[in-house]
């Protein structure tokens, strides 16, 4: 049972970091240029009145997980 525990844990880590990577990429490109100064602006002013709303005529861009979106220099976005 411990064997199959800890290789859940390992497996858990991986899709962890995973979505880490995916969320801070996925950031990089949706927040560069004017975005990136908006969202800065957004941030200094401590992210309470921030939302970002994720539009789209594809249901697969839709059904991507969007939670992990990530700002390498900051919390997970919420």
């Amino acid at each position: 049972h411990l064997a199959r525990r800890q290789v859940g844990k390992a497996v858990a880590d991986r899709i962890q970091e995973a979505l880490e990577r995916w969320g801070e990429g996925c950031f990089a490109r949706l927040f560069a240029g004017q975005a990136l100064i908006w969202y800065n602006d957004a941030r200094r002013q401590g992210l309470a009145q921030l939302t970002i709303k994720i539009a789209s005529d594809d249901p697969r861009i839709l059904g991507w997980p969007w939670e992990a979106l990530r700002d390498p220099a900051g919390p997970t976005l919420r």
